[in-house]
C-alpha cells in the first residue's frame, strides 16, 4: 500500500507541477 500511495503521490505532485509550468 505504501508503494502505491507513493506512486500516486508522485503522480499528483507531477500534475501539480505541470499545471504551474503551463
Amino acid at each position: 500500500m505504501l508503494i502505491i500511495n507513493s506512486i500516486l503521490g508522485n503522480m499528483y505532485k507531477d500534475s501539480q507541477l505541470a499545471k504551474k509550468i503551463e
